[in-house]
């Protein structure tokens, strides 16, 4: 990496890394724009929260739970709240989810914002897995308050 590469590049670099399923080299990359990216709260969330996939990639999930922290924090510290926080705090929760403690992530994921409206899940008839996708799924909407409320049992946590 040369130093005068722009940043731009150098993201779209570590994209095509990520691509070909080199982490290694991805997150290097990921790394270097973190250092040149201090002082900006968005853009270090978004590189944070990329970085932590990479690491789960390389089979380092304790150090990518460490990275969505960060990104968690540079989110919070952005002040944007519907465009980062939210985001960034799902994927928190799903990480310990994932890797960790079921109640960590029911930790995370509460308080529940609240908001007026739906929250849209699509599931395939096999897996109640969400997607982003809506080819072939089915949609259903869930209101706001009853989001978390079939995750409680689950873990062993009241309702």
């Amino acid at each position: 990496m040369s130093e005068d590469e722009p940043q731009r590049a150098l993201f779209d670099r570590a994209w095509q890394h990520i691509d070909h399923r080199e982490f290694a080299q991805a997150e290097v990359v990921l790394r270097n724009l973190i250092e040149a990216t201090e002082g900006d709260p968005t853009g270090l969330w978004q590189l944070y929260g990329l970085l932590a996939g990479v690491l789960i990639g390389l089979s380092r999930p304790s150090e990518g739970t460490e990275m969505y922290r960060r990104a968690l924090a540079e989110a919070r510290r952005a002040g944007d709240t519907s465009a980062a926080v939210g985001p960034v705090r799902f994927m928190l929760a799903n990480q310990h989810l994932r890797f960790g403690d079921p109640r960590d992530a029911l930790a995370e994921a509460e308080p529940v914002p609240t908001a007026s409206g739906t929250f849209n899940a699509s599931f395939t008839r096999s897996s109640p897995r969400l997607y982003r996708s809506s080819a072939g799924l089915t949609r259903h909407e869930l209101p706001l308050s009853e989001r978390w409320t079939p995750l409680r049992p689950l873990i062993g946590v009241p309702t």
